[in-house]
């Protein structure tokens, strides 16, 4: 009786194995190529461009706001490619205060 309790314990968290492999990438494919070349926003979508500047360097007009086009002049367009400036933006005033930005450099990144 217990060896049949085992067995279906065991086949219990069979399904459970595949999946947890699974998680990320396979190893063998080359799921891991870009592995540590790209940063991840809060959201957790990738994004290869480090927004490492200080604010007040991406603030062009000095107006404690940073707009897309501000981001865009410095960083170029790939950072607005790669990120979208609506989330980024989370109380949707059209642009980023130095708390939103500083969000989405990262922890420790040009502080």
């Amino acid at each position: 009786m217990k060896q049949i309790a085992l067995i279906i314990g065991m086949l219990a968290l069979f399904p459970i194995t595949p999946a947890a492999a699974q998680v990320g990438s396979d190893w063998g494919s080359g799921g891991f190529e870009a592995y540590g070349t790209q940063e991840q926003d809060k959201s957790g979508e990738a994004s290869g461009v480090v927004m490492e500047q200080d604010f007040e360097t991406v603030d062009l007009n000095g107006d404690n706001m940073v707009t897309e086009r501000e981001l865009q002049q410095t960083y170029g367009a790939q950072v607005t490619q790669e990120r979208s400036f609506a989330k980024m933006d989370r109380d949707s005033d059209g642009a980023l205060s130095r708390y939103e930005y500083q969000r989405e450099q990262g922890p420790g990144v040009g502080r």
